[in-house]
């Protein structure tokens, strides 16, 4: 008697043996992950960009050393709350709040991580947004914007279930890709596999929903799991390949500096993992397919960034200070688990 046959999950992950490669199962056959990302001085780049005070200005860490934040150089406008999304080239920071006046804005900019320098005028998101996702949502061909607020604008209702998309390498206005079952307004924490993207809590006081998407196609995001803990405002997201974090946030009255963790590949609900350093919210996360780094954040607000190692269960350690105190800054790296 021969057994049924085993479905793959779409998105599944295995080691050949034979190639010595990390696959993934795309629905119909296993793809060959590419890990030839682009690196600059042995080691990927984090940007840190925009953020408290409205800045617009843009830090740079190597992930994989330990050490100061350096100058990267300016967005053409300053803000707070932006969000972010990158290829191993292009770096991304997506609407947000500006100041003087107080107004929520659409405006896409982009930089290459591989120089320094200034941002140049990428397009333009669906709506005007801020309080989105900070971190990296995305692969290499496609980067997301998830949820968000915008109070004083009334076209922009629905953007806590809202789900845009750009090109990274095309310059344009970003395009509709689905919606939530469930609003995850202010800041959820998102992260991506190359072929999934997760988007788990969010929302003031909080939810502990995480849903998850496949980014190669458009369409509304279905159950993932949830959270052990109410995600809240201003939580962050990083991803390896195959393990996604969350950490930090706003709920129940207080921050809080509880980090847990998700297998991408299987839907299921996240398990704890460690702590950070200090009890925050809007951290800006950065990683490589190592490292997670949380970067700044409020609670109160602060410039200290720490790590921690996908593949080492565990707190938080020290890494180093961004070159100002920041929060709410929008999060880029050329080696983030959606790049494989």
């Amino acid at each position: 008697m021969s057994l049924p046959p085993v479905e793959i999950p779409l998105g599944a992950m295995r080691f050949n043996s034979d190639s010595q490669k990390l696959e993934y199962w795309n629905g119909q056959i296993w793809m060959q992950i590419h890990t030839a990302n682009n690196q600059v001085n042995g080691g990927h780049r984090g940007l840190i960009m925009a953020g408290s005070s409205h800045t617009a200005t843009i830090d740079m860490i190597t992930i994989s050393t330990a050490g100061d934040a350096t100058d990267f150089g300016d967005l053409i406008t300053g803000v707070m709350l932006p969000s972010g999304c990158s290829s191993s080239t292009r770096g991304l920071s997506m609407g947000g709040r500006r100041t003087s006046p107080v107004i929520q804005i659409n405006d896409i900019e982009y930089v290459t991580i591989q120089s320094t320098g200034n941002g140049t005028n990428f397009g333009d998101l669906v709506k005007t947004n801020n309080y989105g996702n900070l971190g990296n949502l995305g692969n290499a061909t496609r980067g997301m914007i998830q949820g968000g607020v915008a109070d004083n604008d009334p076209a922009s209702t629905g953007l806590g279930v809202d789900m845009n998309y750009v090109t990274i390498a095309s310059e344009g206005n970003a395009v509709k890709f689905g919606e939530c079952a469930v609003s995850h307004t202010y800041s959820a924490g998102t992260f991506s596999s190359p072929t999934r993207g997760v988007i788990a809590g969010g929302g003031n006081p909080g939810i502990n929903t995480t849903e998850y998407i496949t980014i190669a196609t458009t369409g509304n995001a279905q159950d993932f799991g949830d959270l052990m803990n109410n995600g809240g405002q201003g939580s962050a997201g990083a991803s390896s390949p195959v393990i996604g974090l969350v950490a930090g946030g706003y709920y129940g009255g207080s921050d809080h500096d509880i980090i847990e963790k998700f297998t991408i590949a299987t839907r299921g609900n996240s398990s704890d993992f460690g702590n950070l350093t200090q009890v925050k919210r809007w951290i800006t996360p950065v990683s490589d397919s190592i490292r997670a780094c949380w970067c700044g954040g409020y609670g109160p607000i602060t410039n200290v960034i720490s790590y921690c190692v996908f593949a080492t269960q565990g707190d938080a350690l020290d890494f180093g200070d961004l070159v100002d105190n920041g929060g709410g800054a929008a999060g880029a790296s050329s080696g983030h688990g959606g790049l494989g």
